[in-house]
């Protein structure tokens, strides 16, 4: 595995492990908010694709999405990502972050890295559900912009 890629997974797993402590440290009053796992239907440059994750919040204003997915770029293609929101409205049912990160994408035999710069939305539904919509450009070594929009339970 080259030293790049090395570098990456060790800092999503670092995120994971970030993520799922400040995961344990959360108040009873946070049973009525949703399981923060994020299921959305989106496209990548035009490609259909789905993603799943679970989001981590690190406190008010500041949380990890980790991501895993696959979308039909000529051949199918899996992505996983690891992004950083800081919310910029953590007071109001309407959630407003910019958000940056890493992306992991494997088609066939070849291994591609890039970054995330982007924003998104998150506002409740019934409880325990929200709707969210993300669009964000990655760079790297496959660039292209994507735009995703599915829902928290």
């Amino acid at each position: 595995m080259k030293p790049l890629y090395t570098q990456t997974l060790m800092l999503v797993i670092g995120l994971l492990a970030i993520g799922s402590f400040a995961d344990t440290k959360t108040n009873s009053t946070a049973a009525a908010e949703p399981m923060d796992i994020r299921f959305g239907l989106g496209y990548f440059d035009g490609d259909p694709g789905m993603q799943i994750g679970k989001d981590f919040q690190l406190g008010q204003r500041s949380e990890v999405a980790v991501l895993a997915g696959g979308y039909n770029q000529d051949r199918f293609t899996f992505r996983f990502d690891a992004d950083y929101h800081f919310i910029l409205t953590p007071d109001s049912p309407l959630r407003i972050y910019p958000l940056a990160g890493v992306d992991f994408a494997i088609r066939s035999k070849e291994n591609r890295i890039g970054g995330n710069l982007g924003a998104g939305l998150s506002f409740n539904l019934a409880q325990p559900f929200s709707a969210f919509v993300e669009a964000k450009y990655v760079f790297g070594d496959w660039e292209g912009f994507g735009l995703v929009i599915g829902v928290h339970f």
